[in-house]
């Protein structure tokens, strides 16, 4: 719960709209504490997820690229 709240804009209201944004930042922090996945290599996921849901049919299945 720490992480959630560390994760929250300050100032910001909490109206629980953002819920998964806060549990998401704070499960990529825990990914680079524990050294999981190099910042950089989180990084170029996260644009390869954002790209493909930006350039996906609506209804159709994400393609990522093949690593």
């Amino acid at each position: 719960m720490d992480e959630i709240a560390a994760a929250q804009v300050p100032g910001e209201t909490d109206d629980r709209s953002r819920y998964y944004d806060y549990w998401l930042a704070a499960l990529e922090k825990i990914v680079a504490v524990k050294g999981l996945v190099a910042a950089s290599e989180l990084a170029a996921r996260k644009e390869e997820w954002d790209r493909a849901a930006r350039e996906t049919p609506h209804g159709q299945p994400f393609a990522l690229p093949r690593r």
